[in-house]
């Protein structure tokens, strides 16, 4: 059972800018992941995703020493890449793109971990409040819509401004005075 205080958000709307900007995000990690991947492939002939995802460099860099270990013994890493003409630079910059995207996948699916929610909710009780005070005024005026033609509910609608000043709703005469001059009087 709810408590009288406890604030509970309210669904407010929808953020269609963000949820565009999430999906774009999602393809661009799936994309650069998948260039690591063909990237290790064109010279390594095993991987373990798993890993490769976890730490794509350093999995990369234990692979490549791991099978030419017998062949360039006591050899670093960066001249092993030199000699089997590995572009390790090219490699750094599509590892960084990877990190540098803020969403989580499944290294197997490729799918994200996490659900993103793009919904905009209420803050707090005063914005509660206005949304179920608004919601009882939309009820209203769906009630007087099968009375009043709706250019008179428009002009009702748009009649109504927010004073900054004194902080209060008034009603805005320029469309009524408006409205006039379109009607010819």
């Amino acid at each position: 059972m709810r408590k009288k205080n406890e604030f509970k958000p309210v669904k407010l709307g929808f953020n269609t800018i963000e949820e565009t900007a999430y999906k774009k995000q999602l393809k661009d990690k799936q994309h650069a992941f998948n260039n690591i991947i063909g990237f290790c492939y064109r010279h390594l002939k095993e991987l373990e995703q798993q890993q490769l995802y976890n730490e794509p460099y350093e999995h990369f860099k234990e692979r490549i020493m791991d099978v030419n270990k017998d062949l360039f013994k006591g050899i670093s890493f960066e001249r092993i890449a030199f000699l089997k003409e590995i572009e390790l630079s090219e490699y750094k910059e599509m590892v960084h793109r990877f990190e540098s995207i803020e969403i989580e996948l499944d290294a197997m699916t490729l799918e994200p971990t996490e659900e993103a929610d793009f919904n905009i909710y209420s803050i707090n009780e005063e914005e509660n409040s206005l949304y179920y005070a608004l919601q009882q005024s939309v009820k209203g005026f769906n009630l007087y819509k099968s009375i009043l033609p709706s250019a008179q509910l428009t002009y009702l609608l748009t009649g109504i401004t927010f004073d900054h000043v004194s902080k209060t709703y008034k009603v805005d005469t320029r469309n009524i005075i408006y409205s006039r001059r379109e009607r010819g009087l």
